[in-house]
């Protein structure tokens, strides 16, 4: 059998220095999504990101390469002649690649080969069978780092990230984490510092408090990564993934949509609870514990400048982006008290089902959940495993919210927000225990209508009133500077778009259906 690539374990020696002492090196964190390690073009982009944007010491997190998670997926299924598909992938990956491709393929045939034995008992080992695609990026990645003179290490992070409980996400051993990331360090305390290289995590693989190896559910590696972050005090974090940060809606959706700058934690975890795809509320938990600056960017966009989440808002009271969430179904149970409905809400969020809008109303002894139409079996089952009976009331639903920092204590927001609701056949108007989230339920047939509705209220400036200059001497000049100077400002403190239509002297005038402030030239011939 060929010599296999072994990642990275943690040591069992007793580390040999302080435990927190790499807390202190300014570690920032960087992840990529499997969209940005896709293609052999993308693989390139990421290794130029990282040689650019990263220094020794820092850590690099990775998903798995494209859609090879669906694909293992499609085997622990019983489709197990899916993996030839894997080869086949991974044989067009490497194929314009500078490594050792015959090395790396051998890897991945083993491997596959392992994996179709492992198949035969499923679903024991349906944890370690998904481990093998983040362990093949984080091979791949390191490869080529290396053959751009940019020294890295492949790392298991199922060495690092061990969780406590059986039965609660982000209960993650401190103690463990900091023994095996010291020993990770220890050379910078050696007295070679500059030997400190980058090291290539896993995504997505931890152990549970058996030492078994375990995966974390859907968004794993955004979540390894913000963890990862929380446990060596990274002095940053970095999302990278296919597009440029959050906006002011799906820009799939909407097209007239425009990245958001900036974002408050705030405003992250109330966008993360709505089910956004960019930001899970996984992986946003960390961040509220530890309170680190984070940006979500693209590797597809040179230069990209995204979003940037930090703990204190930059604004308030101002929407900032507007969320949606479509094909959702409710289910109502009735003749419920509250002790029981939470416990049943505790169940659905470990089984790792997002609830959205959920309520329980203490005057009618009733919950009310709101799932993707996907969980809806799960969902019922385990309503009915607690011995309740779910009526599944409605399909087809969408949920459109707004988000923003103290949009609820904003009552022109509040006014604007209903009256537009008025044209619209409502399910439910719904208000989030934050204040920072203002939400309503629709049938999905109507949803993207009120979509781009809401959007423009919000986002599109008002029409406003037309502006005649009649004067065009020192003080009519200076007027129109003024405008023309401050333009952006004005607007966006009065919310209404400036229209400069007509200009006139005792002699001549200009009249414009276009802003004139746009075409001085036409000005100038006063």
């Amino acid at each position: 059998m060929p010599e296999q690539v072994h990642i990275n374990s943690a040591e069992s020696t007793k580390p040999i220095v302080d435990a927190t002492s790499y807390k202190n090196l300014g570690i920032n964190v960087h992840k990529f999504g499997g969209s940005s390690l896709a293609t052999s073009e993308q693989l390139l982009t990421v290794c130029n990101i990282v040689i650019e944007q990263t220094r020794p010491g820092d850590i690099i997190v990775v998903s798995a390469n494209g859609n090879v998670t669906d694909t293992l997926l499609d085997a622990i299924h019983g489709r197990v002649n899916s993996l030839s598909g894997i080869k086949s992938f991974y044989k067009r990956l490497v194929s314009g690649l500078n490594i050792n491709t015959e090395h790396f393929i051998e890897l991945i045939n083993n491997d596959i080969e392992e994996v179709r034995e492992l198949c035969r008992h499923c679903p024991t080992h349906n944890d370690e069978i998904l481990s093998f695609g983040e362990k093949w990026s984080a091979h791949l990645l390191t490869q080529l780092l290396a053959n751009l003179e940019c020294e890295a290490q492949a790392v298991d992070a199922s060495n690092y990230l061990k969780l406590t409980s059986l039965h609660e996400y982000n209960q993650f051993d401190e103690k463990f984490a900091e023994d095996n990331f010291s020993n990770l360090y220890q050379v910078l305390y050696e007295g070679h510092k500059d030997c400190l290289i980058r090291y290539v995590f896993t995504g997505f693989i931890a152990r549970n408090n058996n030492d078994q190896l375990i995966t974390l559910g859907r968004n794993g590696s955004d979540y390894s990564a913000t963890i990862i972050a929380q446990l060596v005090k990274a002095k940053s974090v970095t999302i990278w993934t296919d597009v440029d940060g959050i906006f002011t809606a799906d820009p799939n959706i909407v097209h007239n949509a425009k990245r958001v700058e900036h974002l408050s934690l705030c405003e992250a975890q109330a966008i993360s609870e709505l089910g956004a795809n960019v930001l899970h509320q996984k992986t946003v938990t960390p961040l509220l514990t530890y309170k680190t600056e984070a940006f979500i960017k693209s590797s597809f966009i040179e230069d990209s400048s995204g979003t940037q989440i930090t703990q204190l808002p930059v604004s308030s009271g101002y929407v900032k982006t507007i969320a949606i969430k479509q094909s959702l179904t409710r289910i109502v149970v009735n003749n419920i008290n509250e002790l029981s409905a939470r416990t049943i809400q505790q169940r659905i969020l470990l089984n790792q089902i997002a609830s959205y809008a959920s309520n329980f109303d203490r005057t009618l002894d009733r919950l009310t959940l709101y799932v993707a139409e996907s969980d809806r079996f799960n969902t019922v089952s385990i309503i009915q495993a607690a011995q309740f009976y779910p009526i599944v009331e409605k399909n087809n639903l969408s949920l459109i919210s707004l988000v923003g920092q103290s949009i609820r204590q904003n009552q022109k927001i509040i006014s604007k927000f209903v009256n537009r609701l008025e044209r619209f056949s409502v399910e439910e108007i719904h208000y989030p225990a934050n204040a920072h989230t203002l939400c309503v339920l629709i049938e999905d047939k109507q949803a993207i209508t009120l979509l781009h509705d809401l959007h423009d209220t919000f986002f599109v400036l008002e029409p406003s009133i037309p502006i005649v200059v009649l004067g065009f001497g020192n003080i009519g000049k200076q007027f129109i500077r003024i405008l023309q100077d401050n333009k952006n400002e004005i607007e966006t403190s009065l919310n209404r778009s400036l229209s400069l239509l007509g200009v006139a002297n005792s002699r001549n005038y200009t009249l414009s259906k276009a802003c004139l402030l746009d075409n001085t030239d036409a000005i100038d011939l006063l």
